[in-house]
Protein backbone atom coordinates (compact mmCIF):
# COMPACT_ATOMS: atom_id res chain seq x y z
CA UNK A 1 0.00 0.00 0.00
CA UNK A 2 1.41 3.34 -1.08
CA UNK A 3 1.45 6.13 1.46
CA UNK A 4 -0.48 9.30 0.56
CA UNK A 5 1.87 12.29 -0.03
CA UNK A 6 1.82 14.80 2.79
CA UNK A 7 -0.02 18.11 2.21
CA UNK A 8 1.96 21.32 1.72
CA UNK A 9 3.29 22.76 4.93
CA UNK A 10 0.92 25.76 4.89
CA UNK A 11 -2.32 23.89 4.10
CA UNK A 12 -4.03 21.32 6.31
CA UNK A 13 -6.51 18.76 5.15
CA UNK A 14 -9.14 20.16 7.45
CA UNK A 15 -8.56 23.90 6.70
CA UNK A 16 -11.82 25.83 6.10
CA UNK A 17 -12.38 27.48 2.69
CA UNK A 18 -11.09 31.04 2.26
CA UNK A 19 -13.57 33.82 3.13
CA UNK A 20 -15.22 35.42 0.11
CA UNK A 21 -16.25 39.02 -0.47
CA UNK A 22 -19.92 39.55 0.28
CA UNK A 23 -21.96 39.87 -2.91
CA UNK A 24 -24.41 42.14 -1.12
CA UNK A 25 -21.55 44.42 -0.02
CA UNK A 26 -20.45 44.74 -3.63
CA UNK A 27 -23.98 45.53 -4.79
CA UNK A 28 -24.30 48.19 -2.08
CA UNK A 29 -20.99 49.74 -3.13
CA UNK A 30 -21.79 49.84 -6.85
CA UNK A 31 -25.25 51.25 -6.16
CA UNK A 32 -23.70 53.96 -3.98
CA UNK A 33 -21.50 54.96 -6.94
CA UNK A 34 -24.62 55.27 -9.09
CA UNK A 35 -26.29 57.37 -6.39
CA UNK A 36 -23.51 59.98 -6.66
CA UNK A 37 -24.75 60.83 -10.16
CA UNK A 38 -28.46 60.51 -9.30
CA UNK A 39 -28.43 62.15 -5.86
CA UNK A 40 -31.44 64.36 -6.66
CA UNK A 41 -33.65 61.25 -6.63
CA UNK A 42 -32.44 60.28 -3.10
CA UNK A 43 -33.76 56.70 -3.46
CA UNK A 44 -30.60 55.09 -4.94
CA UNK A 45 -28.50 56.50 -2.10
CA UNK A 46 -31.04 55.36 0.49
CA UNK A 47 -31.14 51.81 -0.91
CA UNK A 48 -27.33 51.70 -1.03
CA UNK A 49 -27.18 52.79 2.62
CA UNK A 50 -29.71 50.13 3.72
CA UNK A 51 -27.95 47.36 1.78
CA UNK A 52 -24.60 48.43 3.24
CA UNK A 53 -25.99 48.13 6.77
CA UNK A 54 -27.47 44.68 6.07
CA UNK A 55 -24.30 43.46 4.37
CA UNK A 56 -22.10 44.72 7.19
CA UNK A 57 -24.25 42.92 9.76
CA UNK A 58 -24.00 39.66 7.81
CA UNK A 59 -20.23 39.99 7.54
CA UNK A 60 -19.97 40.47 11.30
CA UNK A 61 -22.05 37.34 11.96
CA UNK A 62 -20.17 35.20 9.43
CA UNK A 63 -16.70 36.69 9.66
CA UNK A 64 -15.04 33.36 8.90
CA UNK A 65 -16.90 33.02 5.59
CA UNK A 66 -17.51 36.63 4.47
CA UNK A 67 -15.37 39.75 4.02
CA UNK A 68 -15.92 43.11 2.37
CA UNK A 69 -16.42 45.59 5.18
CA UNK A 70 -14.37 48.08 3.17
CA UNK A 71 -17.15 47.91 0.56
CA UNK A 72 -19.91 48.38 3.12
CA UNK A 73 -18.06 51.24 4.78
CA UNK A 74 -17.61 53.11 1.48
CA UNK A 75 -21.19 52.38 0.41
CA UNK A 76 -22.53 53.62 3.73
CA UNK A 77 -20.61 56.89 3.51
CA UNK A 78 -21.54 57.56 -0.13
CA UNK A 79 -25.17 56.55 0.38
CA UNK A 80 -25.60 58.74 3.45
CA UNK A 81 -23.91 61.74 1.79
CA UNK A 82 -25.95 61.51 -1.42
CA UNK A 83 -29.18 61.15 0.58
CA UNK A 84 -28.32 64.22 2.62
CA UNK A 85 -27.33 66.30 -0.38
CA UNK A 86 -30.40 65.26 -2.34
CA UNK A 87 -32.62 66.17 0.59
CA UNK A 88 -30.98 69.59 0.86
CA UNK A 89 -31.53 70.17 -2.86
CA UNK A 90 -35.24 69.55 -2.38
CA UNK A 91 -35.58 71.67 0.75
CA UNK A 92 -33.47 74.70 -0.14
CA UNK A 93 -35.03 77.02 -2.74
CA UNK A 94 -31.75 78.88 -3.09
CA UNK A 95 -30.18 75.77 -4.57
CA UNK A 96 -33.17 74.73 -6.65
CA UNK A 97 -34.08 71.55 -8.47
CA UNK A 98 -32.50 70.48 -11.76
CA UNK A 99 -35.70 71.60 -13.51
CA UNK A 100 -35.40 75.06 -11.90
CA UNK A 101 -31.77 75.30 -12.95
CA UNK A 102 -32.61 74.21 -16.49
CA UNK A 103 -35.41 76.76 -16.75
CA UNK A 104 -33.15 79.46 -15.35
CA UNK A 105 -30.51 78.64 -17.95
CA UNK A 106 -33.12 78.61 -20.72
CA UNK A 107 -34.39 82.00 -19.55
CA UNK A 108 -30.85 83.41 -19.58
CA UNK A 109 -30.30 82.05 -23.09
CA UNK A 110 -33.47 83.83 -24.22
CA UNK A 111 -32.20 87.13 -22.87
CA UNK A 112 -28.88 86.66 -24.64
CA UNK A 113 -30.78 85.97 -27.84
CA UNK A 114 -32.89 89.10 -27.40
CA UNK A 115 -29.83 91.24 -26.69
CA UNK A 116 -28.05 89.79 -29.69
CA UNK A 117 -31.02 90.74 -31.89
CA UNK A 118 -31.03 94.23 -30.38
CA UNK A 119 -27.32 94.55 -31.16
CA UNK A 120 -27.87 93.51 -34.78
CA UNK A 121 -30.70 96.05 -35.03
CA UNK A 122 -28.46 98.75 -33.55
CA UNK A 123 -25.73 98.04 -36.10
CA UNK A 124 -28.20 99.06 -38.81
CA UNK A 125 -29.69 102.00 -36.90
CA UNK A 126 -26.87 104.30 -35.70
CA UNK A 127 -26.05 102.04 -32.72
CA UNK A 128 -29.45 102.70 -31.13
CA UNK A 129 -31.55 99.88 -29.72
CA UNK A 130 -35.13 99.59 -31.05
CA UNK A 131 -37.38 102.41 -29.83
CA UNK A 132 -40.72 103.89 -30.90
CA UNK A 133 -41.78 107.53 -30.67
CA UNK A 134 -41.73 109.10 -27.20
CA UNK A 135 -45.06 109.81 -25.48
CA UNK A 136 -45.00 109.89 -21.67
CA UNK A 137 -48.79 110.17 -21.44
CA UNK A 138 -49.40 106.95 -23.35
CA UNK A 139 -51.40 104.22 -21.56
CA UNK A 140 -49.39 101.74 -23.62
CA UNK A 141 -46.35 102.41 -21.43
CA UNK A 142 -46.87 99.21 -19.45
CA UNK A 143 -49.69 97.07 -20.81
CA UNK A 144 -49.61 96.31 -24.56
CA UNK A 145 -52.49 96.98 -26.93
CA UNK A 146 -52.18 95.61 -30.43
CA UNK A 147 -53.69 96.43 -33.79
CA UNK A 148 -53.36 94.41 -36.98
CA UNK A 149 -53.50 96.81 -39.92
CA UNK A 150 -50.18 96.37 -41.72
CA UNK A 151 -49.90 94.08 -44.71
CA UNK A 152 -46.09 93.83 -44.60
CA UNK A 153 -43.42 93.78 -41.90
CA UNK A 154 -42.01 97.06 -43.22
CA UNK A 155 -45.44 98.68 -42.88
CA UNK A 156 -45.46 97.77 -39.18
CA UNK A 157 -42.11 99.48 -38.62
CA UNK A 158 -43.18 102.51 -40.66
CA UNK A 159 -46.36 102.95 -38.59
CA UNK A 160 -44.37 103.51 -35.38
CA UNK A 161 -42.93 106.74 -36.76
CA UNK A 162 -45.94 108.02 -38.69
CA UNK A 163 -48.85 110.04 -37.26
CA UNK A 164 -50.97 109.21 -35.35
CA UNK A 165 -48.11 107.08 -33.83
CA UNK A 166 -50.31 104.21 -32.57
CA UNK A 167 -47.68 102.74 -30.21
CA UNK A 168 -46.03 105.95 -28.99
CA UNK A 169 -44.48 105.55 -25.55
CA UNK A 170 -44.93 101.78 -25.44
CA UNK A 171 -42.00 99.98 -23.87
CA UNK A 172 -43.37 96.66 -25.12
CA UNK A 173 -43.61 97.98 -28.69
CA UNK A 174 -39.89 98.82 -28.50
CA UNK A 175 -39.19 95.11 -28.28
CA UNK A 176 -41.96 94.10 -30.67
CA UNK A 177 -40.04 95.98 -33.38
CA UNK A 178 -37.76 92.94 -33.48
CA UNK A 179 -40.61 90.50 -34.13
CA UNK A 180 -41.63 91.53 -37.67
CA UNK A 181 -37.92 91.51 -38.47
CA UNK A 182 -37.52 87.86 -37.56
CA UNK A 183 -37.21 87.28 -33.81
CA UNK A 184 -39.50 84.50 -32.55
CA UNK A 185 -42.17 85.50 -29.98
CA UNK A 186 -41.24 82.30 -28.11
CA UNK A 187 -37.89 83.89 -27.29
CA UNK A 188 -39.77 86.49 -25.24
CA UNK A 189 -41.17 83.87 -22.86
CA UNK A 190 -39.44 82.47 -19.77
CA UNK A 191 -40.35 78.93 -18.66
CA UNK A 192 -40.20 80.09 -15.04
CA UNK A 193 -42.82 82.81 -15.56
CA UNK A 194 -46.02 81.46 -13.94
CA UNK A 195 -48.31 83.97 -15.67
CA UNK A 196 -47.56 83.26 -19.33
CA UNK A 197 -50.42 81.86 -21.42
CA UNK A 198 -48.48 81.36 -24.65
CA UNK A 199 -46.44 83.20 -27.27
CA UNK A 200 -47.81 86.20 -29.13
CA UNK A 201 -49.00 85.84 -32.72
CA UNK A 202 -47.28 87.73 -35.52
CA UNK A 203 -50.27 87.71 -37.87
CA UNK A 204 -54.00 87.96 -37.25
CA UNK A 205 -56.39 85.44 -38.87
CA UNK A 206 -56.62 87.61 -42.00
CA UNK A 207 -52.85 87.65 -42.48
CA UNK A 208 -52.20 91.19 -41.30
CA UNK A 209 -49.29 92.03 -39.01
CA UNK A 210 -49.80 92.90 -35.35
CA UNK A 211 -47.91 95.95 -34.08
CA UNK A 212 -47.51 94.78 -30.46
CA UNK A 213 -48.15 91.91 -28.08
CA UNK A 214 -51.83 91.01 -28.06
CA UNK A 215 -52.07 90.71 -24.28
CA UNK A 216 -49.96 91.19 -21.18
CA UNK A 217 -49.24 87.50 -20.59
CA UNK A 218 -47.08 86.98 -23.65
CA UNK A 219 -43.92 88.64 -22.32
CA UNK A 220 -41.66 87.53 -19.46
CA UNK A 221 -38.98 90.23 -19.56
CA UNK A 222 -38.55 93.89 -18.68
CA UNK A 223 -36.27 96.39 -20.36
CA UNK A 224 -34.48 99.58 -19.38
CA UNK A 225 -36.82 102.56 -19.79
CA UNK A 226 -35.18 104.25 -22.80
CA UNK A 227 -36.32 107.88 -22.70
CA UNK A 228 -35.06 110.86 -20.75
CA UNK A 229 -37.48 113.43 -19.34
CA UNK A 230 -37.04 115.66 -22.40
CA UNK A 231 -38.13 112.87 -24.75
CA UNK A 232 -34.69 112.09 -26.14
CA UNK A 233 -33.34 108.54 -25.99
CA UNK A 234 -30.90 107.93 -23.15
CA UNK A 235 -27.33 106.95 -23.98
CA UNK A 236 -27.78 103.73 -22.00
CA UNK A 237 -30.26 102.51 -24.66
CA UNK A 238 -27.57 101.91 -27.27
CA UNK A 239 -25.05 99.34 -28.31
CA UNK A 240 -22.09 100.49 -26.23
CA UNK A 241 -20.90 96.98 -25.28
CA UNK A 242 -20.84 98.25 -21.69
CA UNK A 243 -20.77 95.27 -19.32
CA UNK A 244 -21.91 97.47 -16.40
CA UNK A 245 -25.22 98.72 -17.87
CA UNK A 246 -28.31 96.54 -17.20
CA UNK A 247 -30.44 96.50 -20.34
CA UNK A 248 -33.02 93.74 -19.72
CA UNK A 249 -34.14 91.40 -16.94
CA UNK A 250 -36.74 88.94 -15.80
CA UNK A 251 -40.07 90.70 -15.42
CA UNK A 252 -39.98 93.54 -12.88
CA UNK A 253 -42.46 93.19 -9.99
CA UNK A 254 -44.98 95.82 -8.94
CA UNK A 255 -44.58 97.35 -5.50
CA UNK A 256 -46.83 95.82 -2.82
CA UNK A 257 -47.93 92.79 -4.86
CA UNK A 258 -47.13 89.10 -4.54
CA UNK A 259 -46.51 86.70 -1.68
CA UNK A 260 -44.44 87.83 0.08
CA UNK A 261 -45.47 91.37 -0.77
CA UNK A 262 -42.75 93.12 -2.75
CA UNK A 263 -41.07 96.05 -1.02
CA UNK A 264 -38.81 97.28 -3.77
CA UNK A 265 -37.30 100.27 -1.98
CA UNK A 266 -36.14 99.01 1.44
CA UNK A 267 -33.79 101.07 3.57
CA UNK A 268 -31.30 98.17 3.65
CA UNK A 269 -30.89 94.67 2.26
CA UNK A 270 -34.00 92.69 3.33
CA UNK A 271 -33.63 89.47 5.29
CA UNK A 272 -35.92 87.72 2.83
CA UNK A 273 -34.59 88.42 -0.69
CA UNK A 274 -37.91 87.32 -2.21
CA UNK A 275 -39.43 90.62 -1.08
CA UNK A 276 -37.61 92.51 -3.84
CA UNK A 277 -37.07 89.91 -6.57
CA UNK A 278 -38.89 89.17 -9.82
CA UNK A 279 -41.90 86.86 -9.78
CA UNK A 280 -40.06 84.59 -12.23
CA UNK A 281 -38.03 81.72 -10.74
CA UNK A 282 -40.19 81.61 -7.61
CA UNK A 283 -38.77 84.89 -6.34
CA UNK A 284 -35.35 83.33 -5.83
CA UNK A 285 -33.62 85.85 -8.09
CA UNK A 286 -33.55 87.18 -11.64
CA UNK A 287 -31.54 86.98 -14.81
CA UNK A 288 -30.18 90.39 -15.83
CA UNK A 289 -28.72 91.08 -19.28
CA UNK A 290 -26.05 93.74 -19.71
CA UNK A 291 -24.87 95.92 -22.57
CA UNK A 292 -22.13 93.51 -23.66
CA UNK A 293 -24.78 90.76 -24.07
CA UNK A 294 -23.68 88.78 -21.01
CA UNK A 295 -26.37 87.59 -18.56
CA UNK A 296 -25.99 87.14 -14.80
CA UNK A 297 -28.37 85.38 -12.43
CA UNK A 298 -28.49 87.64 -9.38
CA UNK A 299 -30.16 87.39 -5.98
CA UNK A 300 -30.89 91.11 -5.63
CA UNK A 301 -31.89 93.86 -8.09
CA UNK A 302 -29.02 96.15 -7.04
CA UNK A 303 -26.83 95.41 -10.05
CA UNK A 304 -26.57 98.74 -11.87
CA UNK A 305 -23.98 101.50 -11.60
CA UNK A 306 -22.98 102.07 -7.95
CA UNK A 307 -25.28 99.17 -6.94
CA UNK A 308 -28.26 100.89 -8.54
CA UNK A 309 -31.62 99.20 -7.89
CA UNK A 310 -33.07 98.44 -11.33
CA UNK A 311 -36.65 98.41 -9.97
CA UNK A 312 -36.51 102.02 -8.71
CA UNK A 313 -35.31 105.53 -9.47
CA UNK A 314 -33.55 107.74 -6.95
CA UNK A 315 -36.47 110.22 -7.09
CA UNK A 316 -39.12 111.58 -9.41
CA UNK A 317 -36.37 113.62 -10.95
CA UNK A 318 -33.59 111.11 -11.01
CA UNK A 319 -30.37 112.38 -9.49
CA UNK A 320 -28.34 109.23 -10.20
CA UNK A 321 -28.13 105.62 -9.05
CA UNK A 322 -29.72 104.57 -5.74
CA UNK A 323 -29.32 101.21 -3.99
CA UNK A 324 -31.95 101.71 -1.28
CA UNK A 325 -35.09 103.80 -0.67
CA UNK A 326 -35.88 105.43 -4.02
CA UNK A 327 -39.16 105.34 -5.95
CA UNK A 328 -40.47 102.02 -7.29
CA UNK A 329 -41.68 101.88 -10.87
CA UNK A 330 -45.35 102.72 -11.33
CA UNK A 331 -47.49 102.70 -14.46
CA UNK A 332 -46.30 106.17 -15.44
CA UNK A 333 -43.13 107.50 -17.00
CA UNK A 334 -40.08 108.00 -14.78
CA UNK A 335 -38.15 111.26 -14.91
CA UNK A 336 -34.61 110.39 -16.00
CA UNK A 337 -32.00 113.07 -16.70
CA UNK A 338 -28.52 111.51 -16.98
CA UNK A 339 -26.45 112.43 -20.04
CA UNK A 340 -23.54 110.24 -19.03
CA UNK A 341 -22.71 107.41 -16.63
CA UNK A 342 -23.48 106.60 -13.88
CA UNK A 343 -27.03 105.89 -15.06
CA UNK A 344 -30.16 105.38 -13.01
CA UNK A 345 -31.72 102.37 -14.79
CA UNK A 346 -35.34 101.34 -14.19
CA UNK A 347 -37.03 98.35 -15.82
CA UNK A 348 -40.43 98.30 -17.56
CA UNK A 349 -43.00 96.85 -17.86
CA UNK A 350 -43.90 95.88 -14.30
CA UNK A 351 -46.15 92.96 -13.33
CA UNK A 352 -48.79 92.78 -10.61
CA UNK A 353 -47.83 89.54 -8.90
CA UNK A 354 -51.34 89.09 -7.48
CA UNK A 355 -53.18 89.22 -10.80
CA UNK A 356 -50.40 88.50 -13.28
CA UNK A 357 -51.33 91.57 -15.33
CA UNK A 358 -48.97 94.30 -16.46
Amino acid sequence: MTDRPPPPDNILDYAPPAARISRLARIAFYLSLVSVFTFVFILPGLIALILAIIADDRIKKHSTRLTGRNYTYAAGILGACTCLFGFLMLCMPSIGSPRDLADRSSCAANLRGILSSMTIYAAQNSDQFPVVTYAPYSPALNSPTAAATATTANDVIHSYYTAPYPQAGSVTANIWILVPQGISPKLLICKSDPYITGPAQILDPTGRYYDNFQNDKQLSYSFAYPWKADGSVGKWWADTSDASVPVASDMAPQQGTGKPARILNPASTPRNPQTWNSGNHGGDGQNVAFGDVHVDYVKTPTVGHMNDNIWTTSGYTSTGPAEFDGLPAIKASPNLTADKAPYDIIMFPIRNLDTGHL
